[in-house]
């Protein structure tokens, strides 16, 4: 075989096993955001009027927790796309070879990763506490009364827990039914053609 065509294909090797490393390190390092930028922008404008925390919108701090969730949901799309530039970067520069999977750079944002989304889901977790703890007594109607929250800012946070949990549970059904059930499955269907392949053999 030529020394171009050895190459050429040595090369391509390298580039697929790097493109290999490189998607599985972005499933790694790039976090999970839970709400979508859209969703992100509304929450921003939803948490935005009245002073905080406790403005003429809602007498329970509400509206802040809307913005601290709105800040960190913000914050996980620019650290995905950070993450993503940087492994661009380190592909180039050859840094992902070798032991790259393991090195300081990428456990570092791997880390980031997780306590972002790990803020984000206490964020939300912390607005339907506040919800359930607010539904026996908050009312829409009378702004000068006790216990008053702005209609649209209650309707909007009711909505969107209703929606991420419900969609949450469906997420963590699969998980449980892929780690459970789908993985012990596939374990033994390959252990069953192993034992097919032994007996052909003998």
């Amino acid at each position: 075989m030529p020394v171009e065509e050895v190459q050429l294909t040595r090369r391509s090797s390298i580039a697929q096993d790097l493109s290999r490393r490189k998607s599985t390190l972005l499933n790694r390092v790039v976090p999970i955001a839970l709400i979508p930028a859209a969703t992100t922008t509304t929450l921003l404008l939803m948490s935005s009027k009245g002073e905080l925390p406790l403005g003429d919108d809602c007498s329970y701090p509400l509206p802040l927790f809307l913005l601290l969730t709105a800040c960190i949901s913000a914050g996980l799309i620019v650290q995905g796309v950070v993450s993503r530039r940087i492994l661009d970067w380190a592909c180039q520069d050859g840094y992902l070879g070798g032991a790259g999977e393991s090195s300081s750079l990428v456990a570092g944002l791997e880390h980031l990763a997780r306590a972002l989304a790990t803020m984000q889901v206490a964020a939300l977790a912390a607005i339907t506490l506040l919800l359930l703890y607010m539904a026996p007594h908050v009312q829409t109607v009378d702004a000068e009364a006790d216990y008053y929250c702005e209609h649209g800012v209650l309707v909007f946070s009711v909505a969107l827990m209703t929606v991420y949990w419900a969609f949450f549970g469906l997420a963590l059904a699969a998980y449980c039914y892929v780690a459970l059930v789908a993985r012990k499955e596939a374990r033994q269907e390959m252990e069953k053609r192993r034992r097919e392949q032994e007996e052909d053999k003998v």
